[in-house]
C-alpha cells in the first residue's frame, strides 16, 4: 500500500513538473529571452529610430541588445557616407551619448537589458584615447657592421619603420580618399629603446656569444667580424575597426595592464557620467567582442 502511494505521489509531480515546464517553454520568462546585437551604422542615427528598434525587438520576443558603434558602412571596409544630415554624431562624442541614454531609458522602460561594445567597432579595445605609449607595440631594429680588435662607437641609427598600420584590414581614409592601411605619425615620432646587442657576423650564434652592449656609447671589439643590432619598440598603430574614422583609435596594448587598466577606466567612467542612474536597470553590461586587432611582438609593462 504503502509503495503504491509514493508512486502515485512521485507520477504527480512528474506530471506536474512536465506541465510547469511546457507551459515555460510556451511562455518563457524574461531572462530567458534572447538577445540582438545591435548594430549601429555610424552617424545615421535617430532617438525614434531607437525607440522604433527597441519596440519592435521587443515585439518579435528579444529581451536584451547589445549596441555596437560601428562606421557607416562596413562591406566590404570601414567607409563614411558623405553628406549625413547628422555628421555631428560621432561614437563616444556628446551627440552619441544623448543617444545611447536614450536607448538605455527606452530599454528601462521595456523592461530590457542594454548594454555595449567597450570601444568604437567590433574589435577589439581602444580608442582616442589611447596614446602610442600605451597601444600595442612592435619591436623594431637596426644594425650596423664593424670589425675588430678596437674601439667602436655604438651610433647606430634608430630602426625605420614603415609609417602604415600594422593591422589585419584596410580602412576608408577621408585624408586620402582611398581605402588603404592609414600611415600613421607616431609611428615615425614614438620610438624606445630595448637593447643593444653584438654578436658574431657569420656562424652559428650560440647565446654565450651574444654581448650585451645596452646603454654603451663605444665598445671595444674583440678581434673578428661582428653585427650590432639596435633593438627598440614602436606603435603598431593599429586602430579600433570598423569605426567612424573620427571615433577610430589605438588598440590598447593586451599585455600591459596598465594599458588594460586605462582603457577601462576610461570606458566605466564614461558609462558612469553619462549612465550612472541607469547602471543596472537601464543599462546593464560591458561587452568584448572578437579579437582581430593582430598580433603584438612586445610590451615595456
Amino acid at each position: 500500500m504503502k509503495k503504491t502511494l509514493i508512486i502515485c505521489l512521485v507520477a504527480a509531480a512528474l506530471a506536474s513538473r512536465a506541465d510547469e515546464l511546457d507551459e515555460i517553454f510556451a511562455n518563457p520568462p524574461e531572462a530567458a529571452k534572447p538577445g540582438a546585437l545591435w548594430m549601429w551604422m555610424g552617424c545615421n542615427l535617430s532617438s525614434n529610430g531607437i525607440t522604433r528598434d527597441l519596440e519592435a525587438l521587443k515585439k518579435a520576443g528579444f529581451n536584451r541588445t547589445t549596441m555596437f558603434s560601428l562606421a557607416d558602412v562596413t562591406t566590404p571596409w570601414a567607409c563614411e557616407i558623405r553628406n549625413s544630415p547628422t555628421p555631428e554624431i560621432v561614437a563616444w562624442t556628446e551627440p552619441w551619448w544623448k543617444l545611447v541614454r536614450h536607448a538605455a531609458l527606452e530599454s528601462k522602460r521595456l523592461g530590457m537589458d542594454f548594454g555595449m561594445h567597450n570601444c568604437p567597432g567590433y574589435e577589439s579595445s581602444g580608442g582616442p584615447w589611447i596614446t602610442a605609449e600605451l597601444s600595442m607595440q612592435e619591436v623594431c631594429f637596426s644594425k650596423k657592421s664593424v670589425s675588430g680588435p678596437g674601439k667602436v662607437a655604438l651610433d647606430i641609427p634608430r630602426p625605420a619603420v614603415d609609417p602604415r598600420a600594422v593591422q589585419p584590414f584596410p580602412v576608408f581614409n577621408p585624408n586620402t580618399g582611398k581605402v588603404e592601411k592609414p600611415e600613421i605619425p607616431e609611428r615615425n615620432t614614438y620610438y624606445r629603446d630595448i637593447a643593444m646587442l653584438a654578436m658574431p657576423a657569420t656562424g652559428v650564434v650560440s647565446k654565450d656569444q651574444v654581448i650585451d652592449l645596452t646603454g654603451k656609447k663605444e665598445w671595444d671589439a674583440p678581434a673578428g667580424n661582428w653585427i650590432v643590432y639596435r633593438f627598440g619598440h614602436t606603435t603598431m598603430g593599429a586602430l579600433v575597426q570598423p569605426a567612424q574614422w573620427k571615433a577610430a583609435g589605438f588598440e590598447c596594448d593586451k599585455m600591459s595592464v596598465e594599458a588594460v587598466i586605462f582603457h577601462m577606466n576610461h570606458v566605466i567612467s564614461e558609462i558612469q557620467k553619462h549612465l550612472g542612474d541607469l547602471i543596472g536597470t537601464g543599462f546593464t553590461h560591458v561587452h568584448f567582442d572578437s579579437y582581430e586587432a593582430g598580433t603584438p611582438g612586445w610590451t615595456p609593462k
